[in-house]
């Protein structure tokens, strides 16, 4: 279907390049330069995209001059949406600034989920390890990057650069280099976040896999590697 002009913040929500039906977006507002956790704020209104899988936040305030708005999606019951495994975890939208009214495009963004695949579960193994995702059908000229998280603060402990390759070698030059504060034994998760641009700073917006994978460090160089957990 295609979506007819009227006035308020819209885009479309797709899976695998195809509109889906029913998925809870929220509009967000924030003080420029600064950062809002869409998790914890109040959405200034939320849409459910129709048919064709597109969404429109009808009425949205005029934005004063040092506000913004973006788009947010979460796939848990907290943001409208049952969870999920065939989608992302969340989906950030781009900020933009200067709304005043009448029809303006938000976000356009694919939700289909981004598939950890390897390394196997109960491996043990010394860098390098391989860390393996599956690309997104329908997706196109999208960039990768994988990140390790700590568990029990959830902080980025390290990431890799964004590319296009659905792969990335965790060597012991690359963490010793970025990774400091890891503990042994102490368990970390690593995911994926998928981008739609060349990085964070300049994407048209980006979300992280539903499932992430645990691993444990014995020293700097040994791994151990258990099953995907669902990151919520």
């Amino acid at each position: 279907p295609t979506p007819v002009a009227v006035s308020g913040i819209n885009g479309q929500v797709r899976n695998q390049g195809v509109g889906i039906a029913n998925i809870q977006v929220g509009l967000f507002a924030c003080l420029i330069g600064t950062e809002c956790d869409p998790i914890t704020e109040t959405a200034i209104l939320t849409a459910t995209t129709d048919l064709g899988g597109y969404y429109n936040f009808e009425n949205a305030p005029s934005l004063f001059d040092d506000e913004e708005y973006f788009v947010f999606y979460l796939n848990d019951e907290l943001g409208g949406n049952p969870a999920n495994d065939l989608y992302l975890y969340r989906w950030f939208g781009a900020p933009f600034t200067g709304y005043s009214g009448g029809s303006q495009s938000g976000d356009d963004f694919d939700i289909g989920e981004v598939r950890l695949v390897a390394p196997s579960d109960g491996i043990t193994a010394t860098l390098p390890v391989t860390f393996n995702w599956t690309t997104r059908p329908g997706v196109v000229n999208e960039n990768y990057v994988w990140q390790l998280l700590n568990l029990e603060t959830g902080q980025s402990i390290c990431e890799g650069a964004p590319g296009s390759a659905n792969s990335f070698v965790l060597d012991a030059n690359f963490f010793n280099a970025n990774c400091s504060g890891v503990q042994p034994g102490q368990e970390y998760g690593w995911f994926v976040w998928a981008l739609d641009g060349a990085d964070f700073d300049t994407a048209r917006g980006f979300g992280d896999s539903y499932y992430l994978g645990v691993l444990s460090f014995d020293t700097t160089s040994t791994v151990k590697i258990y099953l995907p957990s669902v990151r919520r």
